[in-house]
């Protein structure tokens, strides 16, 4: 008599950044059946440059897809440097990928997260584990506002009214997360920390107009001043480079990003390194981000229904773990 297979467990992901999707890489890898509901109408990150850490490395080690890294154009890090704000003069220097390989072996070396890291471009990062997320089978829904979590009954209601019900509901919906309202029983916002972010990419051909060898080594480089610091690393095979100017915030409140002036951005960091100031001449429009914490929830789950990432431990850029945890949840 034939054998009738139940059905494969169905995992709901509210969300299809990056820790989104490395959940649903691990779903899938574990024998689960996986849909994304993605609010927004296309797919894609917003941002410029990321840092793949360490404990995110041996993710993507576990994943298989460390190789694919560079052919999307991550780029290993030299070293990393933090440097006096006005005169750039070195602080503390950090040997970087290839010193940690010789140190200690490439198996041995990504055994214990000794890839001091890559840096990518956020969008390519998420085109890479959105590609392995497809090939192994998530089924992937845009337009797709969560609006109400009953964790109950495990389903979820669109803005559209549809309701879609699986075996257990992820949270990957960030910081401002519909799905922890759910989990917590009420609402919760962020709390604004009072720093802020200028970020912008710069064309490798306007850093190579500088020529400055120092900025064109494939290194992470920290400025570090009174209440400000900046910091700049290659992206995309160094075809653009990431730049990040943090200072306090000065946007009203509630209003998490806005567009930023450019000539309001140089004033800030009038004085500096002439490095810096000379690659700051260079950007043509930028973004400002108001940086948000939030105190420790009480909870990360209930019944058949969690939260990972942002939704439920947000945390500063200072130390570049925000997508580094989201990913290491997703996996667990």
């Amino acid at each position: 008599m034939q054998r009738i297979r139940d059905p494969p467990m169905t995992a709901l992901i509210v969300g299809c950044g990056l820790g989104g999707l490395a959940c649903a890489i691990a779903c899938l890898r574990g024998g689960l059946a996986v849909k994304i509901l993605e609010k927004s109408s296309e797919l894609g990150e917003v941002g410029a440059g990321i840092q793949v850490p360490p404990n995110a490395v041996r993710v993507l080690d576990h994943y298989g897809l460390v190789p694919h890294l560079e052919s999307y154009g991550a780029i290993r890090v030299a070293e990393i440097g933090l440097l006096r704000y006005s005169d750039g003069k070195p602080i503390a220097t950090m040997p970087g990928d290839e010193w940690m390989r010789r140190q200690f072996g490439h198996s041995l070396g990504l055994a214990i997260g000794a890839n001091v890291g890559s840096v990518i471009h956020r969008a390519d990062y998420h085109a890479m584990l959105l590609e392995e997320a497809k090939r192994l089978g998530a089924v992937i829904r845009l337009d797709a506002e969560v609006v109400e979590v009953n964790s109950d009954n495990t389903y979820v209601l669109l803005a559209s009214g549809e309701k879609v019900s699986a075996d257990v509901i992820i949270g990957a919906d960030g910081l401002r997360s519909v799905v922890r309202d759910e989990v917590l029983g009420y609402h919760q916002e962020p709390t604004e920390t009072g720093d802020l972010a200028y970020r912008a990419t710069i064309t490798g051909e306007l850093v190579e107009a500088i020529n400055d060898p120092f900025l064109e080594k494939s290194a992470l480089r920290a400025w570090i001043g009174p209440h400000q610091h900046a910091v700049l690393y290659p992206v995309r095979n160094k075809l653009c480079y990431n730049l990040v100017l943090l200072c306090p915030d000065d946007l009203p409140p509630d209003v998490p990003a806005a567009e930023g002036n450019v000539q309001e951005m140089r004033a800030l960091f009038q004085g500096w390194d002439h490095r810096l100031t000379a690659l700051i001449e260079k950007v043509s429009s930028v973004l400002k981000w108001k940086i948000c914490h939030m105190k420790e929830l009480d909870t990360w789950c209930k019944n058949r229904t969690a939260l990972l990432g942002d939704a439920c431990h947000p945390t500063l850029p200072y130390q570049a773990q925000g997508a580094a945890m989201a990913v290491e949840d997703g996996a667990a």
